[in-house]
C-alpha cells in the first residue's frame, strides 16, 4: 500500500508505515518537525501524548506539542507556524481531535496538499471530508467496526460542484472543443444561421430533461450526508491504546507505556465513554500484558538497624519495584485508596444516587449497609489503606452478599490495575484518572497565571510520571474536593426540584441558581458529571430514563467570562452493539441556526457548547422547539 498516494482510514498494519514515512520526510530537512495538536481536558489525550513522545524521540524526529481547548486555537498556531514554510513538508498529529472536524476548513487548499495529516482521535463519526482526503491518514481499530467507502457520504467538492457545473454549463465557446467548427457548408445563410440556434436549444432541452434527475441525486447525497452526521457522538478505541498498540508493534512497549494505555481505557469507563462490555474486553487484553512485565521476585540483602542494643542486622527485601502493574478488582468508590470507605462511598455517584446521601436519610442507609457488612463504623471511617487486611479483602464478598439489598448491584465491582512505585506507593488506575481530571480543571489558585488550561495541561503531564507519585496524589485530592461539590450541589439541585421536563429531554438551569461551588462544576467534565449525576439520580427515583441538557454557572475564568458551558447526556451510557450515539450537538446547531446570539460550538466535544449568559433563556426556549429527532 502506497500511503502517500492514498490517505484515509487506515487500520494497525499501515501505522509503521505512516511513522516510517513521517521519519523519511524529516530526515530529509533539519527544518521539518512535527506538530502535535492535544486537547488540554482529558486524561486519556495526556496519555496518549506521553506515548506518541516516546515513539517520536525513539526515532529522533524534532516535535513541538500545542494543548488547545478548541479549533481556533489549532488554526491560530497553524497560521503563526506555516506561515512562508510551506516547501517544508510537516506532519501534523491530531490527538483526540479531528476526527469528526472538517479539516479542509482549518487548512487551506495549499497547505494540505503539503501536509501530512495524521489523526489518532476516539471520536466518532468521522468526517466524510477528512476521508477521503488523500493526504489525511485516519487510525482505526477495525474492532471498532469497518469503515467502508460505500457507507461514507462523497465530499463537498467532489459531488455538489460537478453536478452544479454540468446543469449550469455554458455552450462552448467558438473555437473551443465542441463548437460547431465542421460546418462549412454554402447553401444558404438562413441554414447557416439557425444550425447553432437549432442545436443549442435541443442540448438546453436535453439537460432541462436531466435537471429533475440530477436534483433527487443531489438531494440523495445531502440527505446521506445528514443521516451520517446525525447518528450522534459516539468513542471508538482510546487514543492511547491506539498508540499503544504501535508501539507494541515497533517492539516499544514496556511498562510505562502499557500503563498509559490502562489510563486512556479506565478515562473511557470513568467518563461513560464506553460501554462496561467494551471495557472488560480491552482491560483483559491488558492484564495479559501485564501479566509479562510481572516483576522476577528478585530479592536483596539490606543492612539495619537493630532493635535495642542488638546492632546492624542484614535482611532480605523485594526489590523496588517502579512500575510494575497489577490486575486487581476495584469498585465505583471514588478515590477508595486516599480515602475512609464511609467518605468514598458516601461522595461517589455510584452509591449516593441509589442511597441518597446528600440528605441523613441516605447516611442512615449508608452507615446501615457497613454495620449489615459486619464493618465497624469507626474502622470504615478510617483510612481504607489503614483498615486492617482482613476487612480489605472481605469488601467484595460483602457487598455481594448485602449490596442488593441496597441497590448495589454486581457491577459496582469491575476489574483494573494498580502501578506500584517503589516500597510505598501505589496507585491504581481509576484514582489516578480522577486526579489527572482534577488537576486539567482545577487550579489551586482560581484567577492567577497558572490558571490556565496549557499550564493545566502540564501539570497533569508531569503527574503521569512513573516515579511522580506526589503530582497524582494533589490530583487527587483536588478531585476529593470536586466529589464532595457534586453531591453537595447535585443533591441540592435534586432537593429544590429545580429540573424543568421537556418532550425529549429534562433541563436544569445553573445560570441563575444560587450554588457554593461555581467554579468547581463549571468545567467540561465537571458539568458533564454533574449532569450524569443528576441523571442517575432522578432515574432511581423511578422517574425513567430521558435524555438531559445541563446549563453550568457563569463563567468567571477571564477568557470565558459571560458565557455558559451547556452540555447534552443521552438518556444512559454506551452499550454494546449499540450505534446511536450523542445527537445533541446536531439539535444545539439547529437551535443556534435560529438564533442571532453569541455561541460558540468549536470545541472537541460535540455535546458541548458555551453561550453568552444573556443569551441563554432564548436559547433555550429555541431548543424547546427542536425535537431531538426532527434536528437529525
Amino acid at each position: 500500500m502506497n500511503l502517500d498516494a492514498a490517505g484515509r482510514v487506515i487500520g494497525p498494519a499501515d501505522w509503521p508505515v505512516v511513522l516510517e514515512n513521517i521519519k523519511s520526510d524529516c530526515y530529509a530537512s533539519n527544518e521539518r518537525k512535527v506538530l502535535v495538536f492535544v486537547p488540554a481536558t482529558n486524561a486519556d489525550s495526556v496519555a496518549a501524548v506521553r506515548i506518541l513522545e516516546v515513539l517520536l524521540r525513539a526515532i529522533h524526529l524534532p516535535y513541538s506539542v500545542y494543548p488547545v481547548t478548541r479549533y481556533a486555537q489549532v488554526q491560530e498556531t497553524c497560521i503563526s507556524e506555516l506561515a512562508g514554510d510551506l516547501e517544508n513538508f510537516r506532519t501534523v498529529f491530531f490527538i483526540n481531535c479531528g476526527a469528526q472536524e472538517n479539516l479542509l476548513n482549518l487548512f487551506s487548499p495549499a497547505q494540505l496538499e503539503l501536509l501530512r495529516v495524521v489523526i489518532v482521535d476516539s471520536h466518532r463519526p468521522i468526517h466524510y471530508n477528512n476521508f477521503w482526503h488523500q493526504n489525511i491518514f485516519i487510525f482505526h481499530d477495525p474492532a471498532d467496526g469497518d469503515v467502508t467507502p460505500e457507507d461514507m457520504p462523497k465530499p463537498d467538492g467532489l459531488s455538489d460542484c460537478e453536478d452544479e457545473e454540468e446543469v449550469g454549463r455554458p455552450p462552448p465557446a467558438e473555437g473551443e472543443p465542441g463548437a460547431d467548427e465542421d460546418d462549412d457548408s454554402d447553401d444558404d445563410s438562413f441554414k447557416e444561421n439557425r444550425r447553432p440556434a437549432q442545436r443549442q436549444r435541443l442540448s438546453d432541452e436535453a439537460e432541462h430533461s436531466r435537471l429533475p434527475e440530477r436534483q433527487a441525486a443531489r438531494a440523495a447525497i445531502r440527505r446521506k450526508r445528514k443521516e451520517y452526521l446525525g447518528q450522534g457522538q459516539t468513542f471508538s478505541k482510546p487514543a492511547a491504546c491506539l498508540l499503544y498498540d504501535l508501539a507494541y508493534q515497533l517492539k516499544q512497549d514496556d511498562p510505562f507505556l502499557l500503563w498509559m494505555s490502562i489510563i486512556g481505557l479506565t478515562d473511557h469507563l470513568v467518563h461513560q465513554q464506553i460501554s462496561p462490555e467494551k471495557y472488560a474486553e480491552w482491560q483483559l487484553q491488558y492484564e495479559q500484558a501485564a501479566n509479562v512485565y510481572a516483576p522476577t521476585g528478585e530479592r536483596v540483602e539490606v543492612t539495619v538497624q537493630g532493635r535495642g542494643d542488638a546492632g546492624p542486622m542484614t535482611v532480605e527485601i523485594d526489590t523496588p519495584s517502579y512500575g510494575a502493574i497489577e490486575p486487581m478488582d476495584d469498585y465505583h468508590f471514588v478515590t477508595l485508596r486516599h480515602w475512609s470507605l464511609h467518605e468514598s462511598m458516601l461522595h461517589s455517584p455510584y452509591v449516593a444516587t441509589r442511597l441518597k446521601t446528600w440528605h441523613d436519610r441516605g447516611r442512615k442507609k449508608l452507615e446501615e449497609l457497613i454495620a449489615r457488612m459486619g464493618f465497624p463504623l469507626q474502622h470504615a471511617k478510617a483510612q481504607f489503606v489503614a483498615m486492617r487486611p482482613m476487612l480489605q479483602q472481605q469488601l467484595g464478598p460483602k457487598l455481594l452478599q448485602h449490596g442488593g439489598d441496597f441497590r448495589l448491584d454486581r457491577d459496582v465491582k469491575f476489574r483494573s490495575f494498580m502501578m506500584k512505585v517503589g516500597y510505598a506507593v501505589k496507585l491504581c488506575a481509576a484514582d489516578t484518572v480522577h486526579g489527572v481530571t482534577a488537576l486539567l480543571e482545577v487550579c489551586e489558585q482560581p484567577g492567577s497565571e497558572d490558571d490556565c488550561p496549557m499550564h493545566r495541561f502540564w501539570e497533569a503531564w508531569e503527574a503521569l510520571g512513573v516515579k511522580n507519585g506526589e503530582g497524582i496524589k494533589a490530583g487527587i485530592k483536588r478531585s476529593q474536593r470536586f466529589q464532595k461539590a457534586l453531591l453537595s450541589d447535585g443533591g441540592l439541585l435534586i432537593g429544590r426540584k429545580a429540573v424543568r421536563e421537556w418532550t425529549s429531554y429534562r433541563l436544569f438551569n445553573l445560570s441563575k441558581e444560587d450554588i457554593a461551588n461555581r467554579e468547581l462544576l463549571g468545567q467540561p467534565l465537571a458539568l458533564l458529571k454533574l449532569g450524569m449525576f443528576l441523571r442517575e439520580a432522578h432515574y432511581q427515583e423511578k422517574q425513567g430514563r430521558k435524555n438531559l441538557v445541563l446549563v453550568g454557572p457563569m463563567s468567571q475564568n477571564p477568557a470565558d467570562r459571560g458565557f455558559c458551558l451547556v452540555v447534552g447526556i443521552c438518556a444512559s451510557g454506551p452499550t454494546l452493539g449499540s450505534t446511536k450515539g450523542n445527537a445533541f450537538g446536531q439539535m444545539f446547531r439547529t437551535a443556534a441556526r435560529h438564533l442571532n446570539a453569541d455561541i460558540q460550538q468549536d470545541g472537541f466535544e460535540t455535546s458541548i457548547i458555551k453561550v453568552q449568559a444573556d443569551d441563554v433563556l432564548r436559547f433555550l426556549r429555541e431548543l424547546g422547539k427542536v425535537d431531538l429527532q426532527d434536528s437529525l
